[in-house]
């Protein structure tokens, strides 16, 4: 048991390297890096609860999940800070530090969590529709702007060389559509999970 543990968080952390460097390094997919990132800390946090998911009830277990999730994307992007740009620190300073952890921390720390959520729900028990909803729909929104990122990369940007031009209000527009997307995405999940997780009706007597 422990010996499996430990190739878990093993495998885990590894995953989580390959997309800190996704992220870090090839940065034309971050989206893909964030989405890769989301999935290892999902899978690092399962590992770790694993002994008291099967105790514990829903709330509980979104909880505690949101915490580590909150702790270890904290602490993986201060430190990518501090050692990619280490002036951040000094021109941003406590106001910076907040700012990071509501607004960019804080998002990258609940797609784990919804993650975790769907897979209680397909492993452990029966969700409501709006929790299935709502945690299918943001992860549906990480994946189809990395799926978007990647198309972007390999089949339209090669072909532009140089020429492009980008404004607010397009990349604004853009934004709402692939959140439109992802939600259709999300129903399309809600309504095949439902269907799948129904009550089973009893013989009758």
């Amino acid at each position: 048991m422990v010996e499996r543990l430990r190739l878990n968080l093993i495998v885990a952390l590894i995953i989580l390297l390959i997309s800190i460097w996704l992220i870090l390094v090839v940065r034309i997919w971050d989206s893909m890096g964030h989405l890769v990132f989301g999935c290892a800390i999902a899978y690092l946090i399962w590992t770790l609860l694993r002994k008291e998911e099967k105790t514990s009830k829903l709330l509980e277990f979104f909880v505690k999940s949101l915490v580590i999730s909150y702790v270890i994307t904290g602490v993986v992007w201060f430190v990518s800070l501090g050692v990619w740009t280490p002036l951040y620190y000094v021109y941003f300073g406590l106001r910076g530090v907040i700012i990071t952890l509501v607004y960019i921390v804080l998002p990258r720390s609940l797609l784990p969590v919804a993650i975790l959520v769907i897979t209680y729900g397909i492993l452990k028990t029966r969700l409501e529709a709006w929790a299935t909803l709502l945690s299918s729909w943001y992860v549906s929104i990480f994946a189809v702007r990395a799926a978007y990122d990647v198309w972007w990369s390999l089949f339209v940007q090669p072909y532009l060389h140089g020429h492009y031009y980008s404004s607010g209000a397009g990349a604004l527009a853009l934004d709402m559509i692939l959140v439109l997307l992802a939600f259709f995405v999300a129903c399309i999940f809600t309504a095949v999970y439902l269907i799948l997780k129904r009550p089973k009706q009893e013989p009758l007597p």
